[in-house]
């Protein structure tokens, strides 16, 4: 069934995210910090091969510089997996070219701003995580929570998801 196949497989994938976080750690001097950079391209990488034959899309990752404590890493992984694999499953319909940006940044405020665009066709009028009926928008509004974060929606020439956060409080 293929239904059974693809809810298997969103499950390896958020599993993965999860472990690829924690693989991080134990390879760093540092326990406490990952490095998101790394991780967001290590993760890119992962999913790209997962969803290969969907056509060529290109992923981008801007990070620089910014290292997030396990508690934040966690929930902001599952986040970006979520929506990176709903772009490829679902912005490029017609196996055609497309390009992914992943983008995390640390505002003056001390917030942090995660931007997953894409130059795909669009979300579908209406469609948010509060209203979308999937397993992965939930979890994407649920954990956006888990971290006091907003989340908005752009939608001209593909999507943008937006969301401005704060790293968790120990």
């Amino acid at each position: 069934d293929e239904a059974i196949q693809d809810a298997v497989w969103e499950g390896q994938s958020r599993v993965k995210s999860m472990a690829l976080i924690h693989q991080m750690l134990y390879q760093s001097e540092q326990l406490s910090n990952i490095p998101f950079q790394d991780y967001l391209e290590q993760l890119s990488s992962t999913l790209s091969t997962m969803y290969r034959g969907r056509g060529e899309i290109s992923c981008r990752v801007d990070a620089k510089g910014i290292e997030l404590d396990i508690d934040t890493a966690i929930p902001l992984g599952l986040i970006v997996n979520e929506l990176v694999s709903n772009a490829y499953k679902y912005a490029f319909p017609d196996v055609r070219k497309g390009l992914l940006e992943i983008i995390l940044q640390r505002k003056d405020s001390g917030e942090y701003c995660l931007e997953v665009r894409d130059n795909g066709i669009g979300i579908p009028d209406g469609v948010t995580p509060e209203t979308g009926s999937s397993l992965g928008l939930r979890l994407v509004s649920i954990l956006t929570r888990q971290l006091n974060g907003e989340i908005s929606f752009e939608n001209e020439r593909g999507t943008a998801i937006i969301i401005i956060f704060t790293e968790a409080m120990v």
